[in-house]
C-alpha cells in the first residue's frame, strides 16, 4: 500500500493519459499467472516515464499531487480490465507463437518427416530437439488456455465479438494439433534416449544450483560473523566515556 501511495504522489499531472495496449497486455498477461503490486508498479512506473519523455510537463507539488495521482492510478488500473485490453491480450498470445511450427503441428499425421524436419530446423542448436519442441508446444497449450480466458471475458463486446466467437472457435483445433504433435514426438525413436539426456542434465544443473545456493549461504553466514566480530572489537578500542561532572554535594 505504500508503494502505491508513493507512486499516487509521483504520478505527473495528466490532460487525458491512456495506457497502451502493449502495457496492458502486459499487465493483463502477468495477472493470468499471478498479480504482483511490484510488477503493476514497473510497468505504470515505466509508462509514466515514456509518457513524460513524449510530452514533458512539471510534476506536481506532492500536496498537490495527491487526488490526481489517485484518480489517475484508479483509472489506469482499472483500463486493464476493458474488452479491448482483453482482447488485445489474447490477440498479443496468438500472434507471439511460432505459427510454423504450429502449421507442422497440423500436418504431423500427413506430413510427419515435415513435422520433424521444422523441429530439426527450429531447435538445430540444441542438444534435446525433441524435449525442447516438446517444451515449447506445452507452454503453447497453456498460453492457448490463457487467450480464451481473455477472449471469454471479451466476447460480450459487439466491437469485438464476431472475431471473438470465431478466436474460440479455431483454438480448440490447435491446443488438439499440440496434443498429437507432443504425442508423436514422445514416439520418435530418439525419444527415450533424448529425454534421459535430458532429464540427467536437468537433475545436474539442480544440484549445481543446490551446491551454490549452500555455498552462499555459507559465505553470508561467515560474512554475518565476521561483521559481528568486527564491531565487537571496534566497541572494545573505544576509549571509557567519564563523567566529567562533578558532584559538589559531596
Amino acid at each position: 500500500m505504500k508503494k502505491l501511495i508513493l507512486l499516487a504522489l509521483l504520478l505527473p499531472t495528466v490532460s487525458a493519459v491512456h495506457p497502451t495496449l502493449e502495457s496492458k497486455a502486459q499487465i493483463l498477461k502477468a495477472t493470468s499467472v499471478g498479480f504482483s503490486i511490484p510488477a503493476l508498479i514497473t510497468v505504470v512506473a515505466a509508462y509514466i516515464a515514456e509518457k513524460q519523455a513524449e510530452d514533458p510537463k512539471p510534476i506536481l507539488a506532492i500536496g498537490g499531487a495527491v487526488s490526481v495521482g489517485v484518480a489517475l492510478l484508479s483509472g489506469f488500473i482499472s483500463s486493464f480490465f476493458t474488452p479491448d485490453a482483453n482482447f488485445n491480450s489474447a490477440k498479443s498470445i496468438l500472434n507471439n507463437l511460432d505459427h510454423q511450427l504450429i502449421d507442422a503441428c497440423k500436418n504431423v499425421h500427413h506430413n510427419t518427416d515435415g513435422f520433424f524436419r521444422c523441429i530439426k530446423k527450429s531447435y538445430f542448436d540444441s542438444a534435446y530437439p525433441l524435449r525442447k519442441a516438446f517444451n515449447t508446444l506445452t507452454s503453447y497449450h497453456t498460453q492457448l488456455q490463457q487467450a480464451e480466458s481473455f477472449l471469454h471475458k471479451a466476447k460480450h463486446n459487439r466491437e469485438f465479438a464476431r472475431e471473438c466467437y470465431q478466436l474460440l472457435d479455431e483454438i480448440p483445433a490447435v491446443k488438439f494439433y499440440i496434443q498429437e504433435a507432443n504425442i508423436a514426438l514422445k514416439e520418435h525413436p530418439n525419444w527415450v534416449s533424448e529425454n534421459k539426456a535430458y532429464a540427467e542434465e536437468q537433475a545436474r544443473l539442480e544440484r549445481e544450483r543446490i551446491a551454490w545456493a549452500q555455498v552462499h549461504a555459507q559465505q553470508q553466514t561467515a560474512w554475518a560473523q565476521q561483521n559481528l566480530a568486527y564491531e565487537a572489537h571496534q566497541a572494545n578500542k573505544r576509549p571509557p566515556v567519564h563523567n566529567i561532572f562533578v558532584n559538589n554535594n559531596r
